[in-house]
């Protein structure tokens, strides 16, 4: 409002003394009168624009409470799991007697970290809900996962033997969940519904031998991880032309880079691999021994055990391709 003299005068921003009748209104519905005072307008700043820091406090709570910053993680009560439990602690059972010595890191459904990881793959159409996810660090954990697995398989079809013999030809009593490996995680089969996952998301380091030109993969690394490796010594191996798929699986379905028109496929470039096969064995295939074995994973995709690493031959980066 103005006055007749042209000067605007300032809003009382003080609070009256409330009526009896206000007073009694308030007390019937049980709500509190909230008092405004120039002071609460004012941010830590001093600043009178009415906001308060989004750090400390919400700007819609007239109380001094803290509010917690956002989580980054999806929540955990997304999962879909529908799996048998019986036979998921029947499995978890067998893998940790054999990893024993070891801190094998195993993801249930419904926990923060089985949630990142479930949803961290290339194909989002492929998200599923898998029974467990295994996450070894060393072949030695990886071979322990596979002997705890056939093991948790015997002990289920052994349990599934005995319940129908005495019920009658009753169904399974225990769900048997399948076996799949997540490398780099770009195939459709990396994680399956109700499936064990043996993760090698840990396992992604890279050696290069400047002497014989060559380097040594582990199952877990990506395109990315070699180049970024193979640059610094002026090198390169024959891999795929995405850099976030996987070594392993770029090698098992032949593997189609820059530079094979002048040095032929990723599957050819291969000198060795360690596979590690359903008895927990681990063979080390080359051109001398299980020469076979070195054969049918070059390009022969997968289902013959888990390819831990491989040794490439590699390149001089300069006229390549």
């Amino acid at each position: 409002m103005t006055s007749q003299t042209g000067i605007s005068k300032k809003p009382d921003l003080s609070i009256k003394t409330t009526s009896s009748s206000t007073s009694k209104h308030h007390r019937h519905t049980n709500s509190l009168p909230i008092a405004i005072t120039p002071s609460s307008t004012q941010n830590a700043n001093g600043n009178g624009n009415g906001t308060s820091p989004p750090d400390r406090f919400h700007r819609r709570t007239a109380s001094a409470i803290p509010v917690p910053k956002p989580s980054h993680k999806p929540p955990s009560t997304f999962h879909s799991f529908r799996g048998d439990i019986k036979s998921q602690d029947v499995f978890v059972e067998e893998i940790r007697k054999r990893c024993k010595s070891s801190k094998l890191r195993i993801l249930f459904p419904g926990a923060d970290r089985f949630e990142m990881q479930r949803m961290d793959i290339w194909n989002h159409d492929a998200i599923c809900t898998p029974c467990l996810i295994l996450q070894p660090k060393d072949n030695r954990e990886v071979a322990a996962c596979l002997r705890g697995y056939v093991a948790g398989v015997d002990k289920c079809l052994a349990a599934n033997k005995k319940s129908s013999k005495k019920d009658g030809g009753a169904p399974l009593a225990l769900a048997i969940p399948r076996l799949t490996v997540a490398g780099g995680r770009n195939s459709i089969h990396c994680m399956m519904e109700g499936s064990i996952v043996v993760d090698l998301s840990k396992m992604r380091a890279v050696k290069v031998d400047m002497t014989n030109q060559t380097c040594r993969v582990q199952g877990g690394a990506r395109v990315i991880d070699v180049d970024a490796k193979l640059q610094d010594y002026g090198l390169i191996s024959v891999l795929g032309t995405s850099q976030h798929i996987g070594v392993i699986g770029c090698i098992l379905g032949g593997g189609m880079g820059y530079a094979s028109r002048k040095y032929g496929l990723a599957c050819d470039n291969v000198l060795s691999a360690d596979v590690i096969q359903a008895d927990g064995r681990i063979y080390q295939c080359n051109f001398t021994k299980h020469r076979d074995l070195l054969w049918a994973i070059c390009g022969g995709g997968g289902g013959l055990g888990i390819v831990v690493s491989v040794t490439l031959r590699c390149y001089p980066l300069r006229h390549a391709a």
